[in-house]
């Protein structure tokens, strides 16, 4: 950012306003030892990030591995695939959604489930 083309473009009261700011939280300027001890503290700090490259390419490493792995044939799915439910499960399962047990759910008129609006659409796809 450009402080003169922001100052610009700022009414005169925001410009007095964020110099305001701008000298309450000014920092305290650092005595000649403050100021060493700081420099000193950041170029560590600085050279530690540097020093450790090989953290990232064990990372890649390993990430790539897992990636690897689970793709090979015959590795374990996250997700266990069934097939489709047996007459036990429908049978739960209408009981527990329309609170009856039907004989044969999958043979049940659209009628007696669905509400007309919905009715006139499944005719519409024949379902």
């Amino acid at each position: 950012m450009n402080r003169a083309r922001d100052d610009e473009r700022l009414s005169p009261e925001d410009t007095a306003w964020t110099e305001r700011i701008r000298k309450t939280f000014r920092p305290e300027p650092l005595d000649a030892t403050r100021a060493s001890a700081f420099d000193a503290q950041l170029q560590e700090r600085l050279e530690r990030r540097t020093r450790r490259p090989w953290a990232w390419a064990a990372l890649a490493t390993a990430s790539a591995t897992a990636l690897a792995w689970a793709a090979l044939p015959g590795a374990p799915s996250p997700v266990e695939l069934r097939g489709a439910p047996d007459a036990a499960t429908l049978a739960w399962e209408q009981e527990v959604i329309f609170g009856e047990e039907l004989s044969d759910p999958l043979s049940v008129e659209d009628g007696d489930l669905l509400p007309d609006d919905y009715l006139a659409l499944a005719n519409a796809f024949d379902f």
